[in-house]
């Protein structure tokens, strides 16, 4: 089974796969959201915030039931998957501790802070038959199933490397203490420069590259922290060069930051061509070939902000490979690409010069 397999049967039963949320905090109304768009396959009923007053504003305006506890969300019969949304430091805990109570889970990425506890999560999740993976889904999007069947139909000849440029802007000049999510929760400062722009958008990046051109063989790069301090707060790293050679040979430059101007470029270059999407964080494109517009991006967005990212994207894939019960097969896929995708990440998220050769693969579709 490859990912582009995860469908039901013809004529199978479809029921919606029932969500707990964990973690109610600014990230968690763009997945309500984008869940609700279709509300026959997706049905978040719980959730818990260790901010008790977050948890219930979530469970008011998605009506849901707000837990009092984790224990009471991970006891509940009616949960079948939980949805991780808590800061990175807790991944690792919240996600065993709800694989250790029979729930399948999707990990908002990074998916954990440490190798070791992720491939013991893999492991766990297979050795159970539950499903497991993480964020993001942007290589099962729209905008990436043109470009890999565009890739394999050899539209642009063979390809030999990708650009990949992820900025989301000088945020250290901006003005995120007032950004807020339809609910009012502030964005999460203190963790997002904590923890570094580079670590937590590396993911993004990545993902597209592994997807495109393959598990990664070898990398190097150099990371730094230019900016020390944004907003009183300390600061990760917020800017990553780097050099991927993919197996098969291709490769991928990739840059990660948050100093310049806001740039989400991909550019897939073939030897009779190229595949450019203007804004990898809008999955449903544009993507032009050559400089001719091929996919447009749909009209309607089941959220308003300054980016489209399918949030929804992995429960969706849980969902049906779950109808035909692969719980470990989606884990052999969306969990071993998490943890390739995290390896590659924690070994170019410390600041300083990077030349790693990563000991995990994953089965992503290459497009050859």
């Amino acid at each position: 089974m490859t990912l582009h397999d995860l469908s039901t049967e013809e004529g199978a039963l479809v029921t919606a796969l029932t969500l707990g949320i964990v973690g109610c905090g600014y990230v968690a109304d763009f997945y309500a959201q984008c869940v609700a768009s279709d509300p026959a396959e997706l049905e978040i009923v719980a959730a818990y915030d260790i901010d008790e007053s977050r948890a219930r504003s979530f469970a008011s305006t998605y009506r849901v039931r707000a837990c009092a506890d984790l224990d009471e969300l991970l006891d509940d019969p009616a949960v079948s998957v939980v949805v991780n949304l808590t800061p990175p430091a807790a991944h690792a805990d919240i996600t065993e501790r709800a694989l250790r109570a029979g729930k399948h889970v999707f990990s908002e990425k990074p998916f954990v802070m440490d190798l070791d506890r992720g491939r013991d999560l893999v492991r766990l999740a297979i050795r159970l038959g539950l499903a497991l993976g993480s964020a993001p889904a942007v290589h099962r999007s729209p905008a990436a199933r043109y470009l890999l069947e565009s890739i394999a139909g050899g539209r642009v000849g063979p390809v030999s490397h990708l650009y990949c440029d992820l900025d989301d802007g000088p945020l250290h000049r901006m003005s995120p203490h007032s950004w807020r999510s339809t609910r009012g929760v502030p964005w999460p400062l203190a963790d997002e420069f904590g923890v570094g722009p580079v670590l937590h958008h590396l993911p993004y990046a990545l993902t597209w590259a592994v997807a495109l051109c393959g598990p990664v063989e070898h990398v190097q790069g150099h990371t730094a922290v230019r900016v020390e301090s944004k907003y009183g707060a300390p600061a990760g790293p917020d800017l990553c060069i780097a050099v991927l050679r993919h197996a098969g040979g291709r490769l991928s430059r990739i840059t990660v930051g948050a100093l310049a101007r806001r740039c989400r470029e991909l550019l897939v270059v073939g030897e009779e061509g190229e595949l450019f999407l203007p804004d990898m964080w809008s999955v449903d494109g544009p993507v032009l070939l050559d400089q001719r517009p091929v996919l447009s991006p749909q009209p309607q967005w089941p959220y308003d902000s300054t980016h489209r990212l399918n949030f929804d994207q992995g429960l969706r894939d849980m969902a049906q490979c779950l109808r035909g019960g692969g719980g470990a097969a989606f884990t052999e896929h969306y969990g071993r690409l998490a943890l390739h995708v995290t390896e590659l990440s924690l070994a170019l998220g410390r600041p300083g010069p990077c030349d790693y050769r990563p000991d995990t693969t994953c089965p992503v579709p290459a497009g050859r």
